[in-house]
């Protein structure tokens, strides 16, 4: 079979679509989409290596993904560097890669923790707006209750309130239970038990 047939019953073996899902299986389709030099398939087998925890192709999969330009190349990279699960930690790594992805919240926010982790809260601020600007609800949370206690930022109550109607407008119940208790104690809004 060709890569592109390969990586197709891969994905779809390892996701159960149209068929059984059976990850040794799709293991065994996506090495075969690899070994015709299919780089979606690299990406692919990369993260499953990764998800199973599959430490004898672990190297492999840093290095496919090294290879790779893709956004999700770079965020994998970069939460792996941040995390040092699978690979060594390493904060200058994981910045770097995670600072590549241009468009992805996710990213942002792991950017986010990384600053506040290492204390550099001006860019910890910076790139927790940007995650918030995503419409990202942890940041949008975490924003709320730096903006409620006046950290990092100046106090402001109407804008927490803001990025806590944004989040809740998807049923977040902690962005719901925050609202509720901003306007049920009355602390820094006007109380409405109602």
């Amino acid at each position: 079979i060709g890569k592109k047939k390969a990586y197709g019953f891969g994905m779809m073996t390892l996701k159960g679509k149209g068929c059984e899902k059976d990850t040794d299986k799709a293991i065994s389709y996506l090495e075969k989409a690899v070994s015709l030099e299919n780089e979606n398939a690299k990406l692919l087998l990369a993260q499953v290596y990764l998800e199973e925890d599959d430490y004898e192709n672990i190297p492999r999969a840093m290095k496919w993904l090294e290879e790779s330009e893709s956004q999700l190349a770079c965020y994998i990279l970069g939460k792996e560097y941040s995390s040092g699960e699978h690979i060594e930690k390493d904060i200058e790594k994981a910045i770097h890669y995670l600072s590549l992805c241009v468009d992805n919240e996710y990213a942002f926010y792991k950017l986010f923790q990384i600053y506040e982790e290492i204390q550099n809260y001006d860019l910890s601020v910076h790139y927790l707006k940007m995650s918030c600007d995503k419409k990202y609800e942890p940041a949008l949370i975490k924003m709320a209750q730096l903006l409620i206690k006046g950290e990092r930022i100046e106090k402001d109550i109407d804008k927490a309130i803001n990025y806590l109607k944004t989040a809740e407008s998807n049923n977040n119940p902690f962005a719901q239970y925050m609202l509720g208790k901003l306007f049920l104690f009355g602390r820094e809004v006007e109380q409405d038990k109602e």
